[in-house]
């Protein structure tokens, strides 16, 4: 993922798999700051939000009812429902990270040698 400063302005891109005007203006968008936070972030869509920091994440868009009935979907998933999901989602992957952070630093996974080192570096 690219980290990116603003949201998604779906009229921007070209390959959007489905036309913008059946989009609903609800959007979600699940963003994961440089220091770990996790924002979830409810607007309309029609302005773009700058930050000051580069963030990565999710946005969701919800199509509307009317494109949903002639394209025979049905979803019991809401937008804000699925940012909640995402965030969800996230922040157990980051758990998962630094579970394994912690557990890549022990004295038990070390080495023979880094452990003598870390023995070493006590005594002084």
């Amino acid at each position: 993922m690219v980290p990116r400063r603003s949201t998604v302005d779906v009229n921007a891109f070209k390959d959007v798999p489905i036309d913008p005007n059946v989009l609903d203006p609800i959007r979600t968008t699940v963003m994961k700051q440089p220091d770990r936070q996790i924002e979830v972030l409810n607007d309309d869509g029609t302005e773009k939000r700058i930050s000051k920091l580069a963030w990565t994440g999710t946005t969701v868009f919800q199509i509307n009812g009317e494109a949903r009935r002639e394209l025979c979907m049905f979803s019991c998933h809401y937008a804000k429902k699925m940012g909640r999901e995402v965030k969800t989602q996230m922040m157990r992957q980051q758990r998962k990270k630094d579970k394994k952070a912690v557990r890549t630093f022990s004295s038990q996974t070390c080495s023979l040698s880094s452990r003598k080192m870390q023995d070493a570096s006590k005594l002084l």
